[in-house]
């Protein structure tokens, strides 16, 4: 770009607002404000985790002691309870009403009559009565004995089922002799489960019809010994009905002085609460976690508007669920008071910090004031300084440079530039690039500026320019200008004359390939076996190349097939020239050569990784190969490619020890699995024999 001229004079010092440190303190303060706020955000969130834990701590507490106590009380039935349902007179009973299959309704009927044993023992015919109204009068002696055991307990009935679910005997405390009902299916099906797999089973609270929450309990009642001595065959259940009332309303007439919370129970369709006198509640969204509690969490409760905290803890062996809640608002109300005093804190540490920004604010204003004029004077003197530096360096650099607008209107050149267009500097200000003086600059700057403006990106080229009469081979490196918004306002070109350059790296690379054709010399005058074998192994390995769609590989094959036995000059003539099999200690000093090549070849930088594969192309797929024995993708392609290309033309030709071999021979040598040959660059030179160009090299390869 052009370089403003400089003043005779600096200019006078302005009185300006420092906006940097203005918009800097503000950043600052609006640091502050983001700091106090994430700082408060994670006190909050801080307190609100403390306080809930130590929510969580205490309603589990309380839920502990609750679940607990019901444990407690529920355990003491489930032993006296299991103590009975294991006495020696339930367990006869249950066997013999079992293993008869005496008519149930028969026993319910008779167990409410006022017969006994010991009526029956007087009666004349006592003798000749049958098992079922024997066992019939022993019924009413059976169920006085279950009445009293409820009567000294908070149970409602009982009931003994046998093996298929048949009711044939029950008590009720509240209606001593009454005729018994019919047990529902899920207690008959429960009744005949628990004889079945003798496992107790605990069914969910229900309403009976004196309204009262009573939760059955069943239990099995085993065959005597005598009948089986293992003891565990199950012959009925013994079901009982424990009465929750006492639970749910303790007898202390004060309400503080109730046992807090509430007992919830575990249905097939959801968790209910439970109630005196009505039937149990369903809580929707009072789900149980993986423990069978409930986590603490916010729940609404039926006819309710507040919502309360709530947890409950499971009691062992029942449906039932130690509840404990606190209302919300309660339980938030510490939160609240701690979050306004945070807030309130907050607000004011903001208030301070700005007052010291702005105190700061002022002192840094008067300081700047003072040192204003010596600033602008330093910057001036120092924008002056670089620009002249900018103007020798462009007037003095050997590459054209170019600033041209979107238009193709020039805003900046060098003197090289302008020597390359046939102009001067100042001629070549805001002059269009279609009118230079020289039409192939014109045109090259056109085309370059269209292409990178549609590119939207840097691009380089190479072209041929006249210059001085000559023709003259150009890089040209073209980017994109930008505005401080981003957007493309022109395009920079640098012009570079490469000729030089170019004709020193064809010179280097016939130097290289005079070399090697020395080198393959010196080889082929080592072993006449050898003579010609490098050449036309870096033809058939081109081919191959081109043929799997490789051509960049062609160079490096080429090279690499000429100096591939360099390793052999090192090596004795009688060696080489051995007309019979190669002793095992003979094979391994013949590859030695690989080393060798690699030793004398190594310190040369050929620009293509041809040492690499002259050490590679000896080695083979399986591991089988020399000198590292490496195996698949540790190969590389142009190892690959010169082994099928190196074998292949050694195999046509005789050699010292064996006559030379035709092409189904070395084809099918080179096809032998598992792979020693990579099975891609056979199939390309299949492929290639059966060109035009394969069966002329075929024959040329035969006929040497």
């Amino acid at each position: 770009m052009p370089n403003p001229a400089p003043s005779p004079t600096p200019p006078a010092p302005v009185r300006r607002p420092p906006r940097r440190a203005l918009w800097f303190m503000l950043l600052l303060m609006l640091s502050i404000v983001a700091a106090v706020a994430g700082v408060s955000r994670f006190v909050l969130r801080s307190a609100d985790k403390s306080i809930r834990a130590d929510l969580e701590q205490t309603l589990a507490a309380r839920a502990g002691t609750q679940a607990t106590r019901l444990a407690v009380w529920y355990g003491a039935l489930y032993d006296q309870t299991a103590t009975l349902a294991d006495s020696d007179v339930v367990r006869l009973f249950a066997s013999e009403a079992d293993a008869n299959r005496y008519d149930t309704s028969a026993l319910l009927r008779m167990s409410q009559s006022g017969a006994d044993e010991d009526n029956l023992a007087f009666r004349p015919d006592a003798d000749e009565l049958d098992g079922q109204t024997r066992l019939g009068g022993q019924s009413p002696l059976m169920r006085r004995q279950l009445e009293d055991f409820l009567s000294r307990r908070p149970l409602t009935s009982a009931a003994l089922f046998n093996s298929r679910g048949e009711m044939f005997l029950t008590a009720n405390v509240s209606a001593p002799g009454a005729v018994p009902a019919a047990a529902s299916p899920l207690l008959t099906e429960t009744a005949r489960q628990v004889a079945a797999t003798g496992v107790p089973r605990v069914l969910p609270a229900r309403l009976d019809a004196a309204h009262r929450l009573v939760m059955d309990m069943a239990l099995p009642v085993f065959a005597p010994l005598y009948v089986d001595a293992s003891g565990t065959k199950g012959v009925g259940a013994l079901v009982v009905g424990v009465d929750l009332s006492s639970r749910l309303h303790p007898a202390e007439p004060d309400k503080s002085a109730r046992e807090p919370g509430r007992l919830l129970q575990i249905a097939p369709d959801g968790v209910e609460e439970l109630t005196v006198g009505s039937a149990p509640v369903p809580l929707p969204g009072w789900n149980p976690d993986a423990t069978g509690g409930i986590s603490l969490a916010a729940r609404s409760l039926p006819g309710e508007q507040e919502q309360v905290y709530s947890l409950a803890l499971p009691v062992p062996g029942t449906p039932l669920l130690a509840e404990q809640d606190v209302p919300v608002g309660v339980a938030d109300a510490r939160y609240h008071a701690f979050r306004r005093s945070v807030l309130l804190s907050a607000a004011l540490l903001t208030v301070v910090a700005a007052l010291l920004l702005v105190m700061l604010w002022w002192w840094l204003l008067g300081r700047r004031e003072r040192a204003v004029a010596a600033e602008l004077r330093d910057l001036y003197e120092t924008v002056t300084r670089q620009n002249r530096i900018i103007d020798g360096v462009n007037t003095t650099m050997e590459d054209g440079i170019a600033l041209s607008d979107r238009n193709g209107r020039f805003q900046y050149a060098n003197q090289a530039f302008a020597t390359l267009a046939g102009e001067t500097p100042s001629a070549l200000l805001d002059k269009n690039c279609s009118s230079l003086s020289r039409p192939d600059v014109s045109r090259s700057v056109q085309a370059h500026t269209e292409a990178v403006q549609r590119a939207d990106a840097p691009l380089t080229f190479t072209e041929n320019l006249e210059v001085d009469g000559q023709c003259r081979r150009y890089q040209v490196a073209c980017s994109p200008f930008r505005n401080e918004r981003g957007d493309m306002i022109g395009v920079v070109s640098v012009y570079r004359d490469i000729t030089e350059l170019l004709a020193a790296q064809e010179r280097a690379r016939h130097m290289v390939s005079q070399t090697v054709h020395v080198f393959v010399r010196a080889i082929e005058a080592v072993d006449p076996y050898l003579r010609g074998q490098s050449a036309r192994t870096g033809e058939l390995a081109a081919a191959l190349a081109e043929q799997m769609d490789m051509p960049e590989h062609d160079e490096t094959l080429r090279t690499a097939a000429n100096l591939s036995q360099i390793g052999m000059i090192q090596l004795p003539r009688e060696l080489l020239t051995k007309t019979g099999m190669l002793t095992p200690e003979e094979r391994s000093r013949l590859e030695k050569h690989v080393d060798y090549a690699r030793d004398a070849l190594e310190g040369i930088d050929f620009g293509m990784p041809v040492l690499e594969a002259i050490t590679q192309m000896h080695e083979r797929l399986d591991g089988s190969g020399y000198p590292r024995r490496l195996h698949g993708d540790a190969i590389g392609m142009d190892g690959r490619i010169l082994a099928v290309a190196g074998t292949f033309c050694a195999m046509l030709r005789p050699r010292s020890y064996r006559q030379a071999r035709n092409v189904g021979e070395a084809l099918a040598i080179l096809s032998v699995t598992p792979y020693r040959y990579d099975p891609r660059v056979v199939d390309a030179l299949r492929a290639y024999l059966d060109t035009p160009g394969g069966r002329a090299f075929l024959d040329g390869l035969i006929a040497a």
